[in-house]
């Protein structure tokens, strides 16, 4: 029996086990009263079979195992006589899971004979337990008790599990300083950056779908944000320091190579880790910002000139303001960036520059959301909130950085990045209209032969690219890393 295969260790997954003689009838009334799970829920929570599993909902139709299997709602179907086995097999594979990772069990779904039904009620409690927090509901519920004896007492026995897989933390040595990442899945490692002013949690869409694509998800809090380290000197933040600690990253978590994502300030730090160490990367994806073209003077100086010291970079620049603006009242000031730079902002997508009002700061004339757009909830800006809670500091040091880096990649002038890549930004993303990007991105296809597509462009999307359009994102991801592995 190919659990490995068949079992998915994700987001949030089931395994079902049928005997080929066992049938059922309404899969809501099986979802609803026997494992005490409302259908549509579920039906949301399963990735493959959705929409069959939906249309098969609520109807009075007598479904077989094998109609089951065919859309979804099985997993595999043992041969005949060997379902409790089969799914006793596999609740000891998923017990083999570090309880941190993994919640509950199978189903075992067989015709009820009367030895397979009394074995079927003993063994409920033991696989239940496994994980399943109802347990002791649920196997009264299968031994035909608790009220709920439409399906259970009938012509077979539905033994519920419920396993789920989550994102696991923990600190890791790398480049000399502590990582906190979050981490989820198996395969060819994937290893997610994060921008301003976020952390690991930007990436809290992408990582069930490319753990269960199967890949090996990795999201730092990178150097200077939420849980890891936090260097005082400023010059410690400079783009060589930031590709060390991801090829630090690579070799702490035990691998060689790994596909490279980054968005914002992320993406930088993507697209010079495969520019500089092409050897490690298997292929780089930038969100919002496109690949690094090294200019003829350096940035913060060419921002100054242009716009009078008043574009964004260079109000961050200034040790202690910006700091000082942001932490008074931490959780305001997320909220006023995240929504402002959102393609649900009400000035989004105008070709208009991030100025500053020197006098003024950053804050005081920008739009306030009286409720939350939809890609963002309370519960996330509770933990991006608690994860700036030490200060803006270390993360605003990347900005003053910024003529550093121009200087130290003086060697890679007129380099390429060179391993296979994928760009995509959002319409009403205001970094694309940055001033000499729009012609950059339009030139993109012929300067970078590398890329495997033109830039993707998501209407209406600001600059939260994987948090505002995650499905397509997901999407473009899972396509250009699965060509790669395959």
């Amino acid at each position: 029996m190919a659990c490995g295969g068949a079992f998915y260790l994700l987001g949030e997954a089931e395994f079902v086990v049928a005997d080929p003689t066992a049938t059922f009838f309404d899969p809501h009334t099986t979802y609803g009263m026997v494992s005490a799970y409302e259908s549509v829920l579920m039906a949301q929570r399963m990735p493959y079979g959705e929409v069959a599993r939906m249309a098969l909902m609520g109807t009075a139709e007598r479904i077989s195992a094998r109609r089951a299997y065919e859309v979804g709602l099985v997993s595999e179907l043992a041969p005949e006589g060997e379902a409790l086995a089969a799914a006793t097999a596999c609740a000891a594979v998923i017990a083999g899971y570090p309880t941190q990772a993994v919640q509950g069990t199978v189903r075992a779904l067989w015709a009820a004979t009367e030895a397979g039904r009394s074995q079927g009620v003993a063994q409920a409690p033991h696989l239940i337990a496994l994980g399943n927090a109802a347990g002791e509901r649920q196997a009264r519920l299968f031994a035909g008790g608790g009220g709920s004896t439409g399906c259970a007492g009938k012509n077979r026995l539905l033994v519920h599990a419920y396993a789920r897989r989550v994102v696991e933390h923990r600190m890791i040595d790398a480049n000399g300083i502590r990582l906190h990442i979050a981490e989820q899945g198996e395969g060819p490692l994937v290893v997610l950056l994060h921008g301003f002013p976020e952390s690991w949690h930007s990436w809290r869409h992408q990582f069930g779908p490319l753990a269960e694509a199967g890949f090996r998800v990795v999201a730092p809090d990178q150097r200077g944000y939420g849980g890891s380290d936090r260097p005082e000197d400023v010059t410690a933040y400079s783009i060589l320091h930031l590709v060390g600690d991801v090829v630090g990253l690579v070799h702490a978590l035990g691998e060689e190579r790994a596909f490279v994502v980054g968005h914002d300030w992320g993406a930088p730090v993507a697209w010079h880790t495969a520019l500089l160490r092409p050897d490690i990367v298997r292929g780089v994806a930038g969100l919002s910002v496109p690949p690094p073209f090294r200019g003829g003077q350096p940035p913060l100086k060419t921002m100054r000139e242009r716009f009078g010291g008043r574009f964004y970079w260079n109000y961050f620049e200034e040790p202690g303001v910006a700091d000082a603006e942001f932490a008074a009242d931490t959780r305001g000031t997320l909220r006023k960036l995240l929504y402002s730079a959102s393609g649900d902002a009400p000035d989004a997508g105008r070709p208009e520059q991030a100025l500053v009002d020197l006098e003024r700061g950053w804050l005081t004339d920008a739009p306030d959301p009286e409720v939350l757009p939809a890609w963002l909830t309370e519960k996330d800006l509770d933990i991006l909130t608690e994860s700036f809670e030490p200060g803006f500091t270390g993360a605003l040091n990347w900005y003053r950085n910024l003529d550093r880096n121009w200087e130290l990649t003086a060697p890679w002038q007129g380099a390429v990045v060179s391993p296979p890549a994928l760009y995509v930004y959002g319409d009403r993303d205001l970094v694309p209209a940055f001033p000499g990007t729009p012609e950059l991105i339009e030139e993109l296809p012929e300067l970078m032969p590398g890329l495997r597509r033109k830039p993707l462009v998501l209407p209406g999307c600001g600059h939260w690219t994987q948090q505002e359009r995650p499905a397509e994102v997901n999407e473009a991801l899972i396509d250009f890393l699965t060509e790669l592995r395959d």
